[in-house]
């Protein structure tokens, strides 16, 4: 049968957060020049859960009847895949992404509804020689390779940097959280599974944001005509920056940067919602001064514009050497544009002008 392990947060203390609010502010501390793209850290000791979460806990197959099940938020699980072995070798569903390394499976019981945010890193302890390219995925009941989605994957950055994906789960059920490398053989990491509450007044793990001034009621930092800079460490739905137009004008110019960081490629992504009665809605790149761009050639963006199911509804064309998309909605809903950094070379960042406009 299933090992339930519970793990209860902050029981009993008193303004417990798992992550520090200043670690999260420090994120929004560069005047917009350089995007971090590294999200707040866990402080070292923040939670004791009453339980030893040490090696062996993850097992050798996706729905092992003696998997652990987290049903809360679980800090720092000691993950060790040197004595398991290789089974899901690729993963269709993502793109056939080559998977060679050792897995372990952990599961995750959740509700509809649930928000959740994991975050794989190589454990300080592995052995400095390991060769280690840590890659994290979601499956569900099916434990099917060929199920994996872009948005059950974290495959952003390069050797034994970490990795990060938020989920929101529509239906209620049991996942299974596959610890896996891109290359071959085992290793040591951390795993943190966090189910963050927003609305409690404490930004957490996988929270952009959570009674912060500028910060929405959904959690996300709130982009308007009065802030226009890009916030915090926006690289998926759930931490997206939401961009409000102002009216009646219905059109915004909005200022970020993306790539900076070796190794790794997070994308940035914006929130708008669309109205009832649906529109078009329009986003392109500008020049840094905001204007209509000029130039020719290849785009140094790819946006796409997806719906909330990640379904790509429109990509990215070049236009005067700049990136632009549009898309026409019959009905509203939230919609989101995600950037990718289209450059060969993205170890400096690239500062960017984006316009958002909706018209009827």
């Amino acid at each position: 049968m299933l090992r339930i392990q519970l793990f209860f947060v902050c029981a009993g203390l008193v303004a417990c957060s798992l992550a520090d609010p200043d670690l999260y502010r420090a994120l929004e501390g560069d005047g917009g020049m350089v995007d971090s793209n590294t999200d707040a850290p866990l402080p070292d000791g923040a939670v004791d859960t009453g339980t030893d979460a040490g090696n062996g806990v993850a097992v050798d197959r996706c729905g092992d009847e003696d998997v652990m099940v987290l049903v809360d938020s679980t800090p720092d699980i000691d993950i060790d895949t040197t004595t398991l072995t290789n089974r899901t070798g690729s993963l269709p569903g993502c793109n056939n992404l080559q998977v060679p390394g050792n897995e372990g499976f952990l599961a995750v019981q959740v509700g509809a509804g649930e928000e959740w945010h994991f975050h794989l890193r190589v454990h300080p302890e592995a052995p400095s020689e390991a060769v280690l390219n840590p890659t994290l995925y979601l499956l569900n009941e099916s434990c099917s390779a060929t199920m994996c989605a872009e948005d059950l994957l974290a495959n952003f950055c390069d050797q034994r940097q970490d990795e990060h994906f938020a989920f929101t789960f529509s239906t209620p059920g049991t996942w299974y959280i596959g610890i896996d490398d891109t290359n071959p053989g085992g290793g040591r990491y951390l795993l943190d599974a966090i189910r963050p509450v927003c609305g409690d007044g404490t930004p957490e793990h996988g929270e952009a944001c959570d009674g912060d001034p500028q910060c929405g009621s959904d959690c996300r930092f709130t982009l308007d005509e009065d802030s226009t800079r890009e916030r915090g460490f926006n690289f998926n739905f759930k931490e997206s920056n939401r961009i409000v137009l102002p009216t009646p004008e219905n059109r915004l110019v909005i200022q970020g940067d993306i790539g900076g960081l070796t190794g790794c490629g997070y994308p940035d992504v914006y929130a708008i919602q669309i109205p009832d009665t649906g529109g078009t809605l329009r986003v392109e790149q500008r020049n840094n001064d905001g204007d209509a761009c000029t130039g020719s050639g290849a785009a140094e963006l790819e946006i796409t514009i997806r719906d909330a199911t990640n379904n790509i509804r429109a990509t990215s064309t070049a236009m005067a050497g700049c990136a632009v998309v549009e898309e026409n909605f019959r009905a509203g809903g939230l919609f989101f544009a995600v950037l990718r950094d289209a450059r060969r070379d993205t170890d400096t960042p690239l500062p960017y002008q984006l316009l958002f406009a909706v018209t009827p």
